[in-house]
This record gives C-alpha cells, sequence and structure tokens, in this order.
C-alpha cells in the first residue's frame, strides 16, 4: 500500500491496451514480452 494512490490491475487484450495508451487512459502498463515489443516499435517510432 503506498498512501493517496490507488492501483487497479485490469487484463486486456493487445488491441484495447493500445486504444488505452493512445487515449491517455493510464500511467503505468505492466505488458507480456511480446506485447512490449510490438508497443515499443509503435510508440517510439511516434517520439
Amino acid at each position: 500500500t503506498i498512501s493517496g494512490y490507488v492501483f487497479q490491475l485490469v487484463p486486456l487484450e493487445f488491441d484495447t491496451l493500445e486504444e488505452i495508451i493512445a487515449n491517455q487512459e493510464v500511467d503505468f502498463v505492466l505488458p507480456n514480452p511480446g506485447m512490449y515489443v510490438e508497443l515499443e516499435w509503435i510508440w517510439v517510432r511516434l517520439l
């Protein structure tokens, strides 16, 4: 527990996760390794 913070674990499919990231609806994600590689490839190109 971290005082003043609420954490929620939400299992998501890849397409949903990508949409939520694009809409800046999350502060932190913990994807599986395959999702991580694809997300990094997509989002690093946009920086």
